[in-house]
């Protein structure tokens, strides 16, 4: 299995988050600014060799914020498209 060079991953991530950002704050597309969220999990911004159960307390809390900013943005999507 090949791995991502970890500078090229943080670099991806981060770009993933201002993608998201954009799409909330600028064009009000949740459930794309949701995806772009959800991708960006693909380039772990810390030691993907790592377990997850051997990571630091703070990555996890990182991870789990992420996770569930991610899933708060999808419900509101699906709740405003309800209406």
């Amino acid at each position: 299995m090949t791995t991502t060079n970890p500078l090229f991953a943080r670099i991806l991530y981060g770009l993933f988050l201002l993608l998201t950002a954009y799409y909330v704050f600028f064009e009000k597309d949740y459930m794309t600014a949701a995806s772009n969220l959800c991708i960006a999990f693909i380039f772990d911004p810390f030691n993907p060799e790592q377990p997850f159960n051997k990571r630091p307390l703070w990555q996890k809390i990182w991870l789990y914020v992420h996770l569930g900013i991610a899933a708060a943005i999808f419900g509101y999507g699906v709740g405003i498209f309800d209406r």
